[in-house]
């Protein structure tokens, strides 16, 4: 009966869609056909046909009222768990809003916390030193260049002191200007009482030419003459 389940589904499908009547032309159609086209009427004792047709009305009756407490059944379940997870989510959500700003940590989890933060930690500085390095090599880099650069332009010139001037091996200068200072380096062995020094007062551009030949020789041995 079971491998017939269904067999001719299709065909009184199709007989049920010729019936815009519903249910009640239809079963008039199945009867007429049977007292016209059968013995189902006549053919056996008195209210056989009507003891059939009740039985085979009560089987199909209780199956189909199974199938529809079944359907009922799972649709309320559903619902049934549809309704317990919404309760248990509002729950949740509950919990997590009544829960402390600070909670306490297990010992696994405050050493887990530690470290993070420890390599948090080490992780910023050593990006910093990265910075650091990065930038003290490019100051170094510009450093050097520049050097290299004033180097070129200085070579075999003299360099001035702190007082724009110079400082030599016997004597040394500054200027101003208003006015040229010189500072002559005596020997040891010298006083100023053996020293003697004459001031001449020369026009300033003869000095200057004077003064610049006397810069050019780096020598004193002979000089007894300074003019201002």
């Amino acid at each position: 009966m079971a491998e017939e389940e269904g067999k001719f589904d299709g065909v009184l499908l199709a007989l049920a869609q010729q019936h815009e009547g519903g249910v009640q032309q239809l079963l008039d159609t199945i009867f007429d056909f049977l007292a016209r086209k059968t013995d189902f009427y006549t053919g056996g004792t008195t209210n056989a046909a009507r003891k059939l047709i009740l039985d085979r009305f009560e089987k199909y009756e209780k199956i189909a009222k199974a199938a529809q407490t079944k359907k009922e059944e799972e649709r309320k379940a559903a619902e049934k768990r549809k309704q317990e997870k919404k309760a248990q989510k509002a729950k949740e959500e509950l919990k997590v809003d009544e829960e402390p700003a600070i909670k306490e940590l297990t010992d696994e989890e405050a050493e887990k916390l530690q470290k993070e933060l420890e390599e948090e930690r080490n992780n910023k500085e050593n990006r910093e030193n990265e910075v650091k390095d990065g930038s003290k090599a490019n100051e170094d880099k510009v450093d050097d260049e520049g050097s290299d650069q004033e180097n070129e332009e200085d070579k075999g010139k003299l360099k001035p002191n702190l007082g724009n001037g110079c400082d030599l091996p016997n004597y040394k200068w500054t200027q101003t200007l208003s006015e040229i200072e010189v500072i002559v380096i005596l020997s040891k062995s010298s006083t100023v009482s053996d020293t003697d020094i004459t001031l001449n007062l020369i026009p300033v551009f003869v000095f200057s030419c004077f003064f610049f030949n006397l810069l050019e020789s780096d020598k004193l041995d002979n000089v007894t003459e300074c003019g201002y």
